[in-house]
């Protein structure tokens, strides 16, 4: 995330010509200190790149991921507990396919984390807002809208939202009107369940599914903000094809720039744990031999397995 935030400029808005990024930050203060020792004019100028509404924490990212998963209920647990309950579908996402970790998967975060911010605003300056509830409206609220849209086999339509780097005053209205619903939903379904707390009523799973069950139907107008499921899938698995071809040509430069010192080293470890087979050693040697020779970018690949590997041992 935080290398493809680097790399990928969110398009220039009207009345600027300033290509701006997303700051993920990793580690908390880190968007500080990255402009801290600046001088002023650098420091303008990373301000003017890096705007600081346009900083995501990593909680905050697992708040705005899980609400799109239509997760509410995880998110109302705290920004802690989310962030588990995410860290753990993630591992498994990377575990299974790398390759999902791409510009489409990092522009969908964005477009969600806008769409999240915006209904924010909506929910905070609304006539019906009951204070103290806002987080819990949000969260339900986007997680219902998306439960009705994806049941007509639709999704978000990320190239607009990324293009236009906002909602749209369509969605806005919608999220405006609906956010009453959920509101009202959210307090009685507490108080018709004996929870006095309605923050508490709103962790478990028992409020997910009355608040999921709530008549709710998308307008017509709100539903041309989507695009098919279909066409999202094709442009996911387009994207997971040029990862994988990425990601291979950079652990191909990764390999060769390491050096023979380098994998003579990972070599002595792997034959002394006695954990390593004949054709691995076979690859190792290639490695150690260059720039005589130089590993092809599949033996590469197979490298960096057996390095990973070994710096396990």
């Amino acid at each position: 995330m935080q290398n493809l935030s680097s790399k990928i400029a969110a398009p220039a808005q009207a009345g600027s010509q300033i290509l701006t990024h997303w700051f993920y930050e990793r580690a908390k203060g880190q968007y500080a200190n990255a402009s801290a020792y600046l001088s002023p004019a650098k420091k303008k100028e990373f301000l003017a790149r890096f705007p600081r509404s346009q900083v995501i924490s990593k909680t905050d990212l697992a708040k705005y991921i899980q609400t799109f998963r239509e997760r509410p209920h995880e998110v109302s647990l705290g920004a802690q507990k989310n962030f588990a309950k995410f860290a753990d579908v993630l591992r498994e996402q990377w575990d299974r396919r790398q390759s999902d970790f791409n510009e489409v998967w990092f522009r969908r975060a964005v477009c969600e984390t806008i769409l999240f911010r915006s209904a924010e605003k909506i929910v905070q300056g609304a006539p019906w807002y009951a204070q103290g509830y806002r987080a819990q409206v949000v969260t339900y609220s986007l997680a219902l809208l998306l439960r009705r849209v994806r049941s007509k086999g639709l999704d978000l339509d990320v190239q607009k939202i990324w293009r236009e780097q906002a909602a749209g005053a369509v969605l806005e209205a919608e999220l405006l009107a609906l956010g009453k619903v959920v509101q009202d939903a959210l307090i009685d379904g507490a108080r018709a369940n004996g929870v006095i707390n309605v923050t508490e009523w709103c962790k478990q799973k028992r409020c997910f599914d009355a608040i999921m069950a709530v008549p709710f139907t998308p307008s017509k107008a709100v539903l041309q903000c989507f695009r098919t499921a279909d066409d999202d899938r094709e442009e996911v698995i387009d994207a997971r094809r040029e990862q994988r071809a990425l990601t291979a040509a950079e652990i191909h430069i990764e390999v060769v720039n390491l050096g023979a010192e380098y994998w003579k080293g990972i070599m002595k470890k792997a034959i002394d744990s006695g954990e390593i087979m004949p054709p691995e050693i076979a690859l190792l040697e290639v490695a150690c031999s260059m720039p005589r020779r130089i590993p092809t970018e599949r033996q590469c690949l197979k490298l960096h397995e057996i390095r990973n590997h070994v710096d396990t041992l």
